[in-house]
């Protein structure tokens, strides 16, 4: 479906008609790298529409629709082909708490939602409790789920009204990761936030795709806890106040959590792809703060003192400073999309207080060094405190405003960039674990309807060989044979089919628990399409860009 807010995603193709020949079709395991270019101007566009404080923007990979939920009315609604639609795509309204840090704080589409329809709520009960929910998309309407799905998934008490955390994302290994506050109150007074045996004040990770007609939910077997008596086996991380915005560097596989302080450091925490188990140090420090004010002896267990060298400090924080700062930050998204090349690898993080909005390069090797972007974004205008950020289904970013506006970033004086014409979201696979990679195709309106074919490669370079008048992207390898000789089967699925009316297809690689030996850790496989005419005779029609994915 076409949308106001998607990037031009025309893209120039070389027509010919030259007979296919299956048997030469390759590709190549080298990543792309770019060089540094100054950044984008950039400027922040108000969506029509008002929403009722709004908490959360996403999207399905590869969908053109907005999904905004309104915080306090516990509703999502939908803005597609740039119209707010009037009935909501989710109404909670009646079930949850609407306290300040309360309601519907986020939610989630299942990395397949195409196939099972499965969306995930953050949200607080009446009593106040921490509920993450499953519903399926109704049968007969795509822009509504079905109520009677409504399926509880955890329920986490909560001692007090704030502190509720809402930090919620599929990782690239297609678990779910919940980001739990520490369940408020003073300096977390029931030591949550460092006791194992509790959920508060943690990143949990678990596997919702072995939910049963009870609720219930598999623990990953590589999580860091599994095992231990005295430890809940979801916990991936620990030690946090609010982690109310989490995501992935779809790049690289890292972990970012933006963690809301209490009295004086607002903190970014950068995590490597395969690290677990980390204590990042809340109640007992605040950043890199010791909190004096709080008495470590009345914690039962005994949390560290402050020197203790398993505390996992912040990659970045700012103190409470509202000339500077702020006082509440919002964690944000890496850029990944595809209209501001140039920014892509940035980091998008702003302040609840300040409605302040900066940048910083998210290298995993640099230090995190923030952009101010405000007057760039929004020029004069004094917004409302920023209580988000989104992403869409193409990797584009929005701001979220309390008062209900939605904005989109966008470069301020060149027009948005073509899409190109092969999109890849979660690069990077476990090997032990398994997981997805989405490819998405875009071959442009004149190829609609045409056959389209995904190859890969583990060993090949670019660029490929010549078939009739140009040369393919990708070099002939045994991994490319199996692609061709066993299309939509095995780990490789849609990797033959026909483009939709748009000339557009999404082909996904699955990945197994187990599947490939340990050795192949490192090893890059690459992924490019053909688009295949049938009539008068099979030929090439159009080729695309590739796309990479490691194995780690």
């Amino acid at each position: 479906m076409a949308s106001s807010v998607r990037p031009n995603a025309a893209i120039a193709h070389r027509h010919f008609s030259t007979p296919l020949t299956l048997g030469i079709f390759g590709l190549f395991a080298a990543a792309l790298t770019g060089t540094a270019q100054a950044q984008t101007a950039l400027v922040a566009n108000p969506i029509p529409g008002f929403y009722d404080r709004p908490s959360y923007l996403s999207a399905p990979d590869g969908d053109d629709r907005l999904f905004i939920s309104e915080s306090t009315n516990g509703r999502i609604m939908i803005f597609e082909d740039g119209v707010p639609l009037s009935v909501p795509f989710l109404d909670l309204s009646g079930q949850i708490a609407t306290g300040f840090t309360q309601g519907l704080l986020s939610f989630a589409f299942h990395p397949r939602f195409q196939e099972s329809g499965y969306v995930y709520t953050y949200s607080t009960r009446l009593d106040g409790d921490v509920q993450i929910e499953r519903f399926q998309v109704s049968a007969s309407d795509p822009n509504q789920v079905d109520p009677a799905s409504q399926t509880l998934v955890l329920h986490v008490p909560e001692p007090f009204t704030d502190n509720s955390g809402g930090g919620l994302v599929f990782g690239p290994d297609g678990y779910l990761y919940i980001g739990i506050g520490d369940g408020g109150g003073v300096l977390d007074p029931f030591c949550s936030a460092q006791d194992l045996t509790t959920l508060l004040g943690k990143v949990l990770r678990i596997d919702v795709d072995a939910i049963d007609s009870t609720g219930s939910y598999g623990i990953p077997p590589s999580n860091p806890f599994v095992g231990d008596p005295i430890a809940r086996p979801e916990i991936w991380h620990f030690g946090f106040a609010q982690p109310w915005r989490i995501t992935f560097d779809r790049r690289t596989g890292g972990l970012w959590v933006a963690d809301v302080g209490e009295n004086t450091l607002e903190e970014i925490n950068r995590i490597d792809p395969f690290d677990s188990g980390l204590n990042f140090g809340w109640q007992v420090l605040e950043g890199d703060l010791c909190t004096a004010d709080f008495a470590t002896t009345s914690c039962i267990p005994p949390i560290p003192p402050c020197d203790d060298p398993g505390f996992k400090l912040p990659t970045f924080s700012y103190p409470h400073d509202f000339a500077t700062f702020g006082c509440a930050i919002m964690g944000g998204f890496i850029y990944d999309g595809c209209a501001i090349p140039d920014l892509q690898g940035q980091y998008f993080f702003g302040d609840f207080c300040t409605a302040r909005v900066w940048t910083a390069d998210a290298d995993a090797n640099a230090p995190l060094v923030p952009l101010d972007r405000t007057t760039e974004l929004f020029g004069s205008a004094s917004l409302s405190n920023l209580t988000s950020f989104g992403r869409d289904g193409h990797g584009e970013l929005y701001v979220l405003e309390l008062s209900g506006t939605v904005y989109r970033i966008e470069p301020a004086t060149a027009p948005a960039a073509d899409c190109p014409d092969l999109l890849a979201f979660d690069r990077t696979l476990s090997i032990a674990e398994g997981g997805t990679q989405k490819l998405f195709l875009d071959a442009g309106d004149a190829q609609a309807g045409e056959l389209y074919l995904v190859l890969g490669s583990a060993t090949g370079s670019a660029p490929g060989i010549p078939v009739g008048a140009f040369v393919l992207p990708l070099v002939f390898d045994n991994y490319t044979q199996l692609t061709l000789a066993a299309p939509n089967q095995g780990v490789l699925e849609n990797t033959l089919g026909v483009l939709d009316s748009d000339g557009q297809a999404v082909a996904q690689f699955d990945l197994a628990a187990g599947l490939l030996a340990p050795s192949l850790a490192g090893l890059e496989l690459t992924h490019a399409y053909v688009v295949l005419q049938t009539t008068p005779s099979l030929a090439v029609t159009g080729t695309s860009a590739p796309s990479s994915l490691l194995l780690q």
